[in-house]
């Protein structure tokens, strides 16, 4: 398997040894034991490889939601897909990465975001301090 990322190449999956653990990630926290090196790919290098159409897409990446994101730049701007998005707002400020960077990537593809299906503003949106999940919708979506 390769690990979602802003492009390819390798990055350390930080495992917390608990077997059924959702908060594996490639960001460490204090909850981690063990680092793997695994592959990464972007999602624009892994939907090429495959000739796929993305028409959704679902990003829960414990903190590296600003890479994963990156790495979809051309799907985005072609496809512009509905997006679900997990935000670990600690985790991602953990990352180096911010909100507000989140908020600003999706903005230049037009994409409306809602949370409990309520649309949210920028102020609301980086305001954020536990984790929470957005869908986004793009007018320029072409998933038909």
């Amino acid at each position: 398997g390769e690990a979602i990322a802003a492009e390819k190449g390798t990055a350390t999956f930080f495992d917390t040894g608990d077997d059924a653990s959702n908060a594996n990630s490639l960001v460490k926290t204090d909850r981690h034991a063990n680092g793997l090196t695994v592959p990464t790919i972007s999602i624009d290098d892994f939907a090429a490889e495959r000739n796929l159409k993305i028409d959704v897409l679902k990003i829960d990446v414990e903190g590296a939601e600003l890479d994963a994101l990156r790495g979809g730049f051309q799907t985005f701007k072609n496809i512009c897909p509905p997006l679900s998005l997990g935000l670990h707002p600690n985790a991602i400020k953990a990352m180096g990465a911010t909100l507000e960077e989140i908020w600003d990537f999706l903005s230049q593809f037009d994409y409306q975001v809602e949370w409990e299906g309520k649309t949210v503003d920028r102020d609301w949106f980086t305001a954020q301090t536990d984790l929470f999940d957005v869908q986004c919708y793009s007018p320029n979506a072409k998933t038909e």
